[in-house]
């Protein structure tokens, strides 16, 4: 898989279609910058249900939504931040 460069990651290029129209999925409810963000094209909005298997990346050629959104120890770091 290709990926761009950007100072805080690599982007993926899309699995399926091979475009590098690939934008950050934003989880959770959305600030007023976070919608703007997404009316900007700049992250798609992905619901406030996350959890381990929740896709990091949406192409905006394709609609193909991929990429593991979770390592183990965040997972384990959100549940543990739920529970207390």
């Amino acid at each position: 898989m290709n990926t761009r460069h950007t100072e805080d990651e690599q982007i993926p290029t899309c699995p399926r279609c091979h475009s590098a129209e690939v934008t950050p999925i934003l989880y959770g409810l959305p600030s007023g910058e976070g919608f703007a963000m997404a009316e900007r094209g700049e992250v798609m909005l992905g619901g406030c249900v996350i959890d381990a298997s929740s896709p990091k990346w949406a192409c905006k050629s394709c609609g193909e939504s991929f990429g593991q959104r979770l390592t183990h120890e965040m997972w384990e770091a959100l549940r543990g931040a739920r529970d207390s």
